[in-house]
């Protein structure tokens, strides 16, 4: 199973506008917008990455994030489509 398009480059982006001014007066908390990109605290252990191993930390999270999603899924009795049961029509190019 793989991550979200954009988990790692939104969770990157945020991650360093943490202690920065904001942009504009309605840009949200840097932090918070980085938890919640991340779905921090969703997989046990988490703690708060360092710059220099933020990319090996969201690696490393793609695993436990997918399988806690998947076990989310069930307990609704929902499972998650596989790609090639996907109808070609139904398919929304991003390029």
């Amino acid at each position: 199973m793989g991550v979200p398009m954009h988990y790692k480059a939104n969770g990157k982006h945020w991650f360093n506008r943490i202690g920065k001014p904001k942009d504009r007066s309605w840009d949200p908390d840097p932090e918070q917008a980085f938890k919640g990109t991340v779905i921090f605290g969703e997989v046990e252990g988490d703690q708060m990455p360092s710059a220099d191993d933020l990319d090996e930390w969201l690696d490393r999270r793609a695993e436990p994030l997918a399988k806690r999603f998947k076990e989310v899924m069930h307990e609704f009795g929902t499972t998650r489509m596989e790609p090639d049961s996907v109808p070609e029509e139904a398919v929304v190019s991003t390029c």
